[in-house]
């Protein structure tokens, strides 16, 4: 078993599809890593069957990128849970007193974060976070609806997090928007004491920078979780580091900073835009549905600074905010922006789907870019709007026959699927790309352009 492990953990590795690492069989060392799942998603409980162990989630939110369905099953099976299917096998098996723990956890109403990875051509993968422990998960059928747990690892709660769900959902945010953010760690005794209260707490720094795990180098020693009146307090505070820092805390808090709202209200008028942003950023995690958000949002798209639109036109959203104006914001980030700026540009637009048509000619001419994963991201963009992105087939087509990278062929593959019957005329492509040598060993691509080619018929 420890032998196919590490030969299955050495072939993910090996082929490296994502940011991710090998992702389940080694998990990546840090929350920061994590954050380069394909998908994470706030959910809440809507249904538990205790005696199937089966828990149903409700999307509440995408943290990171547009989850494909609103409900996700998880089952939690000791016997039947199946081997995966692919290069290799994750021979791993639930951990009972993990299992026991997460069924007595669920009930209805109770919040989870899910990480969740499209690994090709592995299979989808991903970890889910509830209170006090995080298991990972396959998907054989890849139909993003139907999970299998398959183990979880106590260890993660000393590298990732150990705190609250929805603290965690805060803190995820911020880590995509690009700053460093502190979390709670377990950092002495056991998950049996963590859960009874006894477990040592330390904070330690996670980014999108910090992709190894170093406890001498990340951990705050002395860090602790403040109370939410003591924050507040800050808020007044005449060093605009500790309000911004209050602020950033808060936004970590969620629903438990109810009482901060009437104060994030009144810094929305604050003459200073990073105190402007941090206190609305803080407002969409405690009370998204704030009917003062999206107006402080909408006059953020404008802003000289790229970071700072993109960031207001994903909190607009977040608000309801009109689609157009957060698509034109989006749209125009697009083309001659930091990369980082650019794929969160390319997700928001992916969850406006048919609504951002206007950034159909940007992500067609954005299938050329030289970073591999610009390109995987504009295709995904292309294949969210839709029908409405014919604008883009033929630069579709031209991707299929010639990219380097197989997962980019692949996903604008897909792309020419979703656009449907107006695709007809990249068939000719499409079917000449079955016959390159250098998609031999890509069996999984090959397969998703006949998949296509059936469709565009």
């Amino acid at each position: 078993m420890r032998r196919s492990l590490s030969i299955l953990g050495c072939l993910l590795l090996a082929m490296r599809p994502s940011p991710a690492g090998a992702y389940i069989t080694a998990p990546v060392q840090t929350l920061g890593g994590l954050c380069g799942s394909t998908y994470i998603t706030l959910v809440r409980i809507e249904k538990v069957s205790k005696e199937k162990g089966v828990i149903i989630y409700q999307k509440v939110k995408d943290l990171k990128g547009q989850y494909p369905r609103d409900r996700i099953r998880h089952a939690f099976d000791l016997k039947n849970t199946p081997l995966h299917k692919g290069l290799g096998d994750v021979p791993v098996r639930p951990d009972e007193k993990d299992w026991r723990y997460v069924m007595d956890w669920a009930e209805v109403g109770k919040t989870a974060v899910v990480f969740s990875l499209k690994y090709d051509p592995y299979g989808d993968f991903g970890h889910t976070y509830i209170d006090k422990c995080w298991y990972a998960t396959m998907c054989p059928a890849r139909d993003w609806d139907f999970w299998w747990a398959i183990y979880s690892d106590p260890a993660l709660l000393t590298r990732w997090h150990c705190g609250t769900p929805a603290h965690l959902g805060g803190v995820v945010e911020q880590v995509l928007a690009g700053k460093t953010a502190v979390v709670p760690s377990l950092a002495g005794g056991s998950r049996d004491e963590l859960r009874a209260g006894r477990g040592k707490l330390q904070g330690i720094k996670v980014s999108l920078q910090i992709g190894d795990f170093n406890a001498d180098r990340d951990r705050v020693p002395n860090w602790s979780p403040r109370e939410i009146p003591a924050l507040i307090k800050e808020l007044d505070h005449a060093d605009p580091q500790v309000r911004l820092q209050a602020l950033t805390d808060l936004s970590s808090a969620g629903p438990d900073a109810k009482a901060a709202v009437a104060r994030l209200e009144a810094l929305l008028q604050d003459k200073d835009d990073d105190t402007r942003l941090a206190a609305l950023t803080a407002l969409v995690s405690i009370d998204p549905g704030n009917p003062r958000i999206a107006p402080a949002a909408m006059a953020f798209l404008k802003h000289e600074s790229p970071e700072k639109r993109i960031r207001a036109a994903e909190l607009a959203l977040q608000a309801g905010a009109a689609a157009p104006e957060t698509a034109a914001a989006a749209s125009a980030l697009l083309e001659g922006t930091a990369k980082e700026v650019r794929l969160r540009a390319c997700s928001l637009l992916s969850r406006l789907g048919p609504a951002a048509k206007a950034a159909v000619p940007a992500l067609a001419r954005m299938l050329q870019d030289p970073e591999r994963d610009v390109r995987i991201q504009a295709a995904e963009t292309l294949g969210a709007i839709g029908p409405e992105a014919t604008g883009a087939v033929a630069a579709l087509a031209e991707t299929v026959g010639r990219d380097g990278s197989g997962t980019v062929r692949m996903r604008s593959a897909d792309a020419l699927a979703r656009i449907g019957a107006e695709a007809k005329s990249a068939r000719p492509v499409l079917e000449a790309a079955l016959k390159d040598p250098a998609m031999a060993r890509r069996p999984e691509v090959l397969a998703k352009i006949r998949e296509t080619l059936d469709r565009l018929k």
